[in-house]
C-alpha cells in the first residue's frame, strides 16, 4: 500500500507495472472515511449506518405488543451511538458535520418519541 500526499496531485499520475492508477475521492482507513486532499472525516458514512442500525432496533421493537421507550433508548445508546462515535476522538469536524451528526441524534430520539405516540416515522 502506498499513500501519495501534497497539494498538486492532479498532475501526478502514479504508474505500476506500466498501468496508469486512478486516484480515488475517499480513503478508508480502521473504519474512518477520510476526504480527498485533506485530513477531515467524511461523518455521512458514520451517519448512515447509526440511521440504518436505529431503523433496525425500531423494526423490531414495533413488532411486539409492549413498547418499550426505554428498552430502545437503552439499545441506540449501545448499539447505534457506538458505531456513529467510532474513532470521533480524531475526528477535526466543521460546523456542517457537527450540525449533521447532531441531526442525527435528535431525529433518532424525535422519531422515537412519535412512534410512542402513535405515529409511524423512520428516520432516512
Amino acid at each position: 500500500m502506498c499513500i501519495i500526499g501534497g497539494s498538486d496531485l492532479k498532475h501526478f499520475t502514479p504508474v505500476i507495472d506500466a498501468k496508469c492508477l486512478s486516484w480515488c475521492p475517499k480513503l478508508k482507513y480502521l473504519g474512518c472515511v477520510f476526504k480527498h486532499g485533506s485530513c477531515e472525516i467524511d461523518v455521512y458514512t458514520a451517519v448512515g449506518k447509526f440511521c440504518a442500525q436505529f431503523n433496525n432496533i425500531m423494526a423490531i421493537l414495533s413488532t411486539g405488543k409492549q413498547n418499550n421507550e426505554l428498552a430502545a433508548v437503552h439499545l441506540m445508546k449501545i448499539y447505534c451511538l457506538s458505531s456513529l462515535l467510532y474513532a470521533c476522538e480524531m475526528w477535526s469536524l466543521n460546523n456542517i458535520s457537527a450540525h449533521t451528526i447532531n441531526v442525527a441524534l435528535n431525529n433518532s430520539l424525535f422519531v422515537k418519541f412519535l412512534t410512542v405516540a402513535g405515529v409511524k416515522a423512520q428516520i432516512l
